[in-house]
């Protein structure tokens, strides 16, 4: 099932980084692409203002995807 088609700069994971848990879905790409790893234990060791900000960014993400995912619904309701 393809829940999301992502672009150039995307992030995923991000769930899991914030909530602390395991992630909890795969991403398969449909072409070349070249990926970043980042494990949490190393933004861990970074200043407390880096990781901070970081976390912000994501949730800033995540709230326009759960927004964008809310129009699509209402949309085909």
């Amino acid at each position: 099932m393809t829940i999301a088609k992502l672009k150039a700069g995307a992030v995923f994971g991000e769930i899991a980084y914030i909530a602390k848990r395991t992630r909890t879905t795969s991403v398969i790409a449909d072409g070349d692409v070249i990926a970043l790893k980042i494990h949490t234990n190393d933004i861990d060791t970074l200043l407390p203002s880096i990781p901070n900000k970081l976390k912000d960014k994501l949730i800033e993400i995540l709230v326009n995807r759960l927004e964008a995912m809310n129009e699509q619904v209402t949309r085909n309701v």
